[in-house]
């Protein structure tokens, strides 16, 4: 093995040059080894929420696993190197601006570092049955654009955060249904062909009113479709149809609402951190660019003249 620390619900483990290590990430490692005899690895690891999602990060000079997966739909999101991964049935090479999906499968991968001698991905893995319908059966790519993108952003923003060890156990459930929900809405992208049919008004108001009166809480965007009576594609359809937005977008309106109505209150002892935190944002400076251009001014000038009021 290798040195272990802890730091706010994040995990590293380091390991060094030596054949016949077993990383953990995966339900069975058949095998592994560096690609050079100095080869090192450090594995960052969280478990998010309870209902066995998981986040990584890897860094390694360069590796090959087999691995059968029988528990996770994995994500992969390469920011240093190339990732080359077989299946059964198809071969795929990811660089740095790609992100990779697998259903629980049995793969090899090798990665390869950059010029600079390092390879970085975050993996994120989450229950197959967490995904309900939306689950990759076959392995793909997902183009970085829509929901796609947004689940690159908000992997890189909660690792950013648990590195911080700035993660509560409230913020990290409500990233793991996010991140679930996410994962749920691109693979749906992916498939053009299944159209949906598009929710009434009537449905669409139901879907709003479950936003606002849950919007500090981890719910996910199965919860919402089934409050609406829809399926998570029409949820999708109709708010694209009536609202121009995705369902994850007018949710992150409706936590914005939830934020301001705190802000406005000004409670003595409140901090714009925490504020954001319990309403689900988990990248502060993102969350204060989206409330300024929402509001018209930063988060903090909001509190600041509700307190001095």
């Amino acid at each position: 093995m290798g040195e272990r620390d802890q730091l706010a619900g994040l995990r590293s483990v380091a390991f060094e040059g030596r054949r016949g290590t077993d990383p953990v990430i995966f339900s069975q490692t058949r095998h592994f080894a560096f690609s050079r005899p100095d080869g090192r690895m450090r594995i960052e690891s969280a478990a998010i929420g309870d209902r066995g999602c998981k986040l990584f990060g890897v860094h390694s000079t360069g590796h090959e696993v087999a691995l059968a997966e029988e528990v996770h739909v994995n994500v992969i999101l390469p920011l240093r190197g190339r990732v080359d991964v077989a299946t059964k049935t198809s071969d795929w090479t990811a660089g740095v601006g790609d992100l990779l999906v697998f259903g629980p499968n049995e793969r090899r991968t090798i990665v390869a570092p950059d010029q600079a001698g390092l390879y970085e991905a975050l993996l994120l893995a989450i229950p197959r049955d967490a995904l309900g319908g939306e689950v990759a059966a076959e392995p793909g790519r997902l183009a970085r654009a829509g929901e796609a993108a947004a689940l690159a952003r908000e992997m890189s923003d909660l690792m950013a955060l648990l590195r911080r060890g700035a993660a509560s156990g409230e913020t990290l459930a409500v990233a793991a249904e996010q991140l679930t929900g996410r994962l749920a809405a691109a693979l749906a992208e992916t498939r053009p062909g299944r159209r949906a049919a598009t929710g009434s008004l009537a449905q669409l108001g139901r879907a709003e009113a479950f936003m606002e009166a849950h919007a500090g809480l981890p719910i996910r965007i199965e919860s919402v479709a089934a409050e609406a009576g829809l399926s998570v594609r029409g949820l999708q359809a109709t708010f694209r149809r009536y609202r121009g937005l995705t369902p994850h977008q007018a949710l992150t309106r409706a936590r914005l609402e939830q934020v301001r109505l705190r802000l406005v209150r000004g409670d003595p002892d409140d901090r714009v951190t925490d504020l954001a935190l319990q309403c689900g944002f988990t990248h502060l400076g993102r969350f204060s660019q989206t409330y300024a251009a929402r509001f018209g001014e930063s988060p903090s000038a909001t509190l600041r003249r509700a307190q001095s009021g």
